[in-house]
């Protein structure tokens, strides 16, 4: 779907299985917005502002990253606030040197890239991945890089892998190397580079880390006029921030002792999941059925198909939304995040849902990425997913045998939005509480007696647990282990993405009636005054940490 395509449907690319790069996707349905194609004719010049000074260098336990706040054109100031160091996912920031705008355009597609990933895969990127991932938008640059309009910048993160802090640095032509100790680029870097010998210790702590960024910037702007110290009148200080086994961090006050701001969690790394297949055909048909006879018999066979699955039960909480299914894998999961507030969760054939799942976080993706994260609406994502059902169970020799549910949590209560759709494309929205799959009846009737608004989370999974523990056919009641169950909330007090999986220890704890645990920590672990790479918008221009002091 491109930004000016206003069919509704999604279109056929959007279900065929393919890359997991955004960037390339993009290219193949939207190519005028790749920041490489946006040549300058042949001849033309142009004096546009450029970013400077970034420094990096590793600890003990990770790695800092700190940026004057300088843009210059030719001998003027363009810009004396200018953000240059971004958090381009929950473990790895990139500061950006060279023509501004364009460095900008690259940060934000590349911030894409890692989260559409993530959203694909269901899992991080390598750190080598990411960084690989990066050169190559650079080599795509070349063209523009060879008119004067280069782009060269700094990335480092933390890899999970090795639990050590590393830096990559590039050239214009795209080349990736790897730095020790410490790098900078930038018009003032040959002075940062200086400084950098004499002040940097290695093993050193975080706070001396930070101290040293800081103290080198200060030293680069002396010497370099296009980069910018310190401007206490304006109350603009450099930007810093911070990545170690507790996350990707900007820093807005001096680090505790340990280099330990405010401890995270740590991501699944290595999860496993297959790829989306194409569905089959089936056998062909008769001769003649008239048309009522088709529609019944497809309507048939897809309710079969859905009702030999297990149930999912979504359904409104005090803080979000939860979601809770009767899924064992730990790796084909019938719940998933689409976007910053939007979840899916679908019942059925995993290969039919899978795709559509699939084809909902590109539609997200490319529409956010077009437009702005504010537009991409779970209202939307319901009317491509209704378009795209109903063609099928018309259209096409066999329908889809899935039911799924797209919700958007809201500020409050009342804007929270749930649809459920059917295999038919036909689009209900609920209030409250749905219930899909096998033995939905039961558990919807059991909802209508025992639901109210206001919830505690822990009161919430303790029905949605309940009643799923229920056999449909009138059996003996099931008791479901937490291993047993896939639990997850759009949490509306956690920033930008909402969407967080509830495991282990925590889910044992909201389900257990001895424990006092009513419902998940807005942050993933402790507490702290510092904020995770979540707290920030993924829209580097707009990316604007509190300056409320210098930070160190």
């Amino acid at each position: 779907m491109t930004a000016g395509d206003h069919s509704g449907r999604l279109p056929a690319p959007f279900l065929v299985p393919g890359s997991s790069s955004f960037t390339e996707f993009l290219s193949a349905q939207a190519p005028g917005l790749l920041p490489s194609l946006r040549v300058l004719p042949a001849g033309a010049a142009l004096d546009a502002p450029h970013g400077t000074t970034i420094v990096t260098l590793a600890y003990s336990g990770g790695v800092v990253m700190a940026g004057d706040r300088r843009a210059t054109m030719g001998n003027l100031i363009a810009n004396r606030d200018m953000e240059k160091v971004f958090a381009t996912d929950e473990y790895s920031l990139v500061g950006i040197a060279g023509t501004a705008g364009l460095a900008v355009e690259v940060v934000r597609l590349f911030q894409v890239e890692l989260e559409h990933y993530e959203k694909i895969e269901g899992t991080l990127m390598s750190l080598e991945g990411k960084a690989n991932r990066l050169a190559s938008m650079i080599r795509g640059n070349l063209g523009m890089a060879m008119q004067g309009l280069s782009v060269v910048p700094l990335f480092a993160g933390f890899d999970v892998d090795t639990a050590q802090g590393r830096i990559f640095s590039y050239d214009v032509t795209g080349g990736c190397y790897e730095e020790h100790d410490h790098h900078s680029v930038g018009s003032g870097s040959l002075f940062a580079r200086g400084a950098l010998k004499k002040l940097y210790r290695r093993g050193g702590s975080a706070e001396e880390a930070l101290r040293t960024a800081v103290e080198t910037l200060y030293d680069a702007a002396d010497d370099d006029s296009a980069t910018g110290g310190p401007d206490v009148g304006r109350r603009i200080w450099p930007t810093v921030g911070v990545v170690d086994e507790a996350g990707a961090r900007f820093v807005r006050r001096p680090l505790r002792a340990g280099g330990r701001d405010r401890p995270g969690r740590r991501r699944d790394h290595r999860l496993q999941g297959g790829q989306p297949r194409r569905c089959p055909m089936t056998a062909g048909m008769p001769f003649y059925v008239s048309p009522e006879q088709l529609m019944k018999d497809r309507a048939d066979f897809a309710r079969k198909g859905i009702a030999r699955g297990r149930s999912v039960v979504v359904l409104a909480y005090d803080n979000g939304i939860a979601f809770v299914a009767e899924n064992p894998s730990r790796a084909l999961h019938k719940v998933s995040e689409i976007y910053d507030r939007i979840a899916f969760a679908a019942v059925g054939k995993y290969n039919e849902f899978e795709n559509l799942r699939v084809a909902g976080v590109r539609y997200a993706d490319l529409r956010g990425y077009s437009y702005d994260r504010s537009d991409v609406t779970a209202r939307g994502l319901a009317n491509a997913y209704a378009q795209t059902l109903g063609t099928v169970f018309t259209q096409e020799s066999k329908p889809y045998e899935v039911e799924i549910v797209v919700a958007e949590v809201g500020s409050d209560p009342a804007t929270d939005q749930v649809y459920r759709l059917t295999y038919d494309g036909s689009v209900a929205d609920e209030h409250g509480f749905v219930a899909m799959g096998g033995g939905a009846e039961q558990i919807e009737a059991g909802l209508q007696e025992r639901w109210r608004e206001g919830l505690h989370l822990s009161e919430a999974l303790a029905l949605a647990v309940d009643l799923l523990g229920n056999d449909p056919a009138g059996g003996p009641r099931r008791e479901l282990a937490p291993e047993a169950l896939e639990v997850a909330v759009l949490d509306r007090n956690r920033p930008r993405r909402t969407f967080r999986r509830i495991t282990g220890p925590l889910l044992e704890r909201l389900l257990s009636a001895d424990d006092p645990t009513r419902d998940a920590p807005d942050i993933d672990e402790g507490d702290g005054d510092g904020g995770t790479v979540r707290d920030a918008t993924t829209n580097p221009q707009t990316q604007r940490p509190t300056q409320d002091g210098p930070p160190a």
